[in-house]
């Protein structure tokens, strides 16, 4: 089951130094319910010059413990942390909270 956590944009102050108009990430909570085990997926949309670019990370079996990963999606979202830095602040994580990848 593909279930939203959150959606963030970045706002006009926030780009002000870039040649980018918009940007939103979307984090998912992925819950694998043969195993009972978490994914993530991070998608970031971006459009810069009007093209746009996509970016997308699915990062299979974070855990199966929905506290955590719900605490990791708040972490990741709040700092909004793109799909190419995902996979080095979910390892920090779970190796911070007693589990691994």
């Amino acid at each position: 089951m593909r279930e939203i956590f959150s959606k963030v944009s970045y706002q006009d102050e926030e780009l002000l130094d870039s040649n980018i108009d918009l940007m939103e990430i979307e984090y998912f909570k992925i819950l694998k319910k043969d195993k009972n085990e978490y994914d993530i997926e991070i998608n970031k949309r971006e459009v810069s010059n009007q093209q746009e670019i996509l970016e997308n990370k699915y990062i299979k079996n974070v855990c199966n413990n929905e506290t955590m990963v719900n605490k990791l999606l708040a972490i990741l979202s709040k700092n909004k942390v793109t799909p190419i830095a995902s996979e080095d602040v979910i390892c920090d994580f779970l190796s911070e909270n007693g589990n691994a990848l």
